[in-house]
């Protein structure tokens, strides 16, 4: 018996080895992206926004106007059973301590 391996197994080895430190290193470092490279929703929207005509940016800009103030009446509406649910409840534990019996002493 040869104490030194044989050579083809040696360089399958070695490309073997090349193979995996390549997709180690793959998947250790990702590609860095720029900023610049993919511009960001923001300005994709805005872009979308500036390519139409005038007649369609009058019409977006009132549906946002209404879709606005449909959220905000729909918070205010929100806000207002939050108050009117607290003064009923609040109104019911003050009947409830006016009803309730004191204790009797002896």
């Amino acid at each position: 018996m040869s104490s030194s391996p044989d050579p083809r197994i040696q360089e399958r080895l070695r490309r073997l080895m090349r193979a995996v430190e390549q997709e180690w290193q793959q998947t250790q470092s990702p590609p860095p992206v720029s900023p610049t490279s993919s511009p960001s929703q923001g300005q994709r929207l805005q872009r979308w926004y500036q390519s139409l005509p005038p007649a369609g940016r009058l019409i977006v800009l009132g549906g946002g106007v209404l879709g606005g103030l449909a959220v905000l009446s729909t918070v205010m509406r929100l806000v207002s059973l939050l108050i009117s649910v607290g003064v009923l409840a609040g109104g019911a534990y003050l009947l409830y301590q006016f009803l309730k019996k004191p204790p009797s002493n002896g």
